[in-house]
């Protein structure tokens, strides 16, 4: 049991947010390109050292976390107004920052096209539970820990709710799915001191058997606003984590390439890393890195990010 679960609460949402921060200047690099700039991003770096010549968009400071937290907060500022989660109010928060003219959308700094979509979908009267697309990416995945924070002490509201306030930008199984998953990551990790090496894999399969009952609510309470679904993929997420289980002490390298091989089997695009944007590489890969970097906080984040890829939203799961 944490010792101080206040703490771990805090912990979870800075956590969200350095990862991010630390992710945003290198995302879309390859790992090559990240280790020829800058050896090794262990703090937070300038883009301008890895992009030359290339367009450094102003929201890519060093130290400056992207929509992926700003979303998270969002989603946490709805909770804590409305006593819980308002879809309608909350999916009108998340779309209302996207006005304004800080940045192209408002003042989400680098929003992905989903996120675009979605809240002008919201804002021109599209209902939350028929605004997201259908997409598999891992964006509702990004912005799910506020749920396990806010719902710690109600266990069977965590992944619901995950699931719901998913659906305002995506209405992808797996995509729902993902959110879910990442909530019950942290929620079970919320209660823990620390996980010891010998119990990763028992962790694993512990998260594996929850998603699996997540999963069963939500092709039940939200199956109707999903895009079409097979019964493959409303196992999919959980049957990973089962194959994660045996594998997370394994050679880290292969472990890798098995999440990128496992993920191209669902995704619309071949996948060559597990950091790639799509949810059920990233996904599994942030969850991999924490539970196997659990003891050390900056070892996590510091493989997270140096995988390239979706390096923010990855850094901020993880």
């Amino acid at each position: 049991m944490a010792s101080n679960i206040e703490d771990s609460k805090i912990g979870a949402t800075m956590g969200l947010a350095v990862g991010d921060a630390l992710g945003a200047p290198v995302e879309g690099a390859k790992p090559g390109a990240i280790k020829s700039a800058f050896r090794r991003v262990c703090d937070f770096v300038d883009p301008a050292d890895m992009l030359a010549d290339e367009k450094i968009y102003k929201w890519r400071k060093p130290g400056l976390y992207t929509d992926e937290t700003q979303q998270a907060l969002a989603l946490l500022d709805s909770l804590l107004l409305d006593k819980g989660l308002n879809p309608e109010k909350a999916a009108a928060r998340l779309a209302d920052l996207s006005r304004g003219a800080e940045f192209r959308h408002g003042v989400y700094r680098g929003a992905s096209s989903a996120l675009i979509k979605s809240a002008t979908a919201l804002r021109q009267g599209a209902v939350w539970s028929a605004s997201g697309l259908d997409t598999d990416s891992n964006g509702a995945a990004a912005r799910a820990a506020p749920a396990a924070v806010y719902f710690h002490g109600n266990p069977g509201a965590v992944a619901d709710n995950a699931a719901k306030s998913a659906l305002f930008t995506h209405r992808n199984f797996v995509g729902v799915a993902a959110a879910a998953a990442v909530a019950r990551a942290v929620y079970l990790l919320l209660d823990m001191d620390e996980l010891e090496p010998r119990d990763r894999p028992a962790f694993v399969s512990q998260l594996a058997a929850l998603c699996a009952e997540d999963e069963e609510m939500i092709a039940d309470r939200y199956g109707a606003h999903l895009f079409d679904f097979d019964a493959e993929t409303r196992t999919f997420i959980s049957s990973t984590l089962c194959g994660l289980a045996e594998r997370v002490d394994g050679p880290p390298a292969e472990t890798a390439d098995w999440i990128a091989s496992n993920a191209s089997r669902r995704s619309r695009v071949s996948i060559s890393r597990p950091s790639a944007p799509a949810a059920a590489a990233s996904v599994i890969f942030a969850v991999c890195l924490a539970v196997r970097h659990s003891a050390s906080f900056e070892d996590a984040l510091v493989e997270a990010v140096n995988a390239g890829g979706d390096s923010d939203a990855v850094g901020a799961m993880t």
